[in-house]
């Protein structure tokens, strides 16, 4: 029976290791948008085709040195060739990225604040002092997250200064609260 207790132990352990990487990632992105919010979208976009282009040359190498069999189950060739496709224009073209970024990044902070506001209860239920806080910036972060749903393209560089400030306050409460629940043993 320790065994398994240790199992689950380690799995949390390694859990609130992604958390905090994953905090301190939202705290870096929300400060490049903060502070260059044109060249971080480009930059972005560039990375992300980079990866898409990268990713994709490695599954068609894996397609063409594979198995005959494999090939003929697997949709790896038109899959990879739509990657790279998406990859490329995301290079040449990231002004048509740049378009649907604040979609994306709506959603992201729609689920994002959702989580959030479950750790403010949870923080409720441990008796923490300020949990309220944590309870408040995640129902901001959801109703940020529903505007920029609502209206994408209607904010520009103004939506993209806050979409910085809003990562950088997630990823600054989410490592708060990984330490206060540390802090007591209330976390592995």
């Amino acid at each position: 029976m320790k065994k398994n207790e240790d199992g689950i132990g380690t799995f949390f352990k390694k859990m609130q290791g992604s958390y905090i990487v994953m905090a301190v990632a939202y705290v870096v992105f929300g400060l490049s948008l903060l502070v260059k919010p044109e060249l971080s979208t480009t930059v972005i976009c560039y990375a992300i085709g980079a990866v898409c282009v990268i990713y994709a040359i490695a599954n068609l190498i894996k397609y063409f040195t594979g198995s005959m069999n494999r090939m003929y189950i697997e949709p790896d060739f038109v899959l990879s060739v739509i990657i790279c496709v998406f990859g490329i224009v995301t290079i040449v073209r990231p002004s048509v990225i740049i378009s649907i970024l604040p979609f994306i990044v709506g959603i992201v902070l729609v689920f994002s604040g959702l989580i959030k506001v479950q750790d403010g209860i949870n923080l409720k239920r441990f008796n923490y002092d300020r949990w309220f806080l944590v309870l408040g910036f995640a129902v901001i972060s959801v109703i940020l997250g529903i505007v920029v749903l609502l209206n994408p393209f209607g904010t520009g560089l103004l939506f993209t200064r806050m979409v910085g400030l809003f990562f950088t306050v997630d990823g600054v409460l989410s490592i708060s609260s990984i330490v206060m629940l540390r802090k007591n043993g209330k976390f592995y």
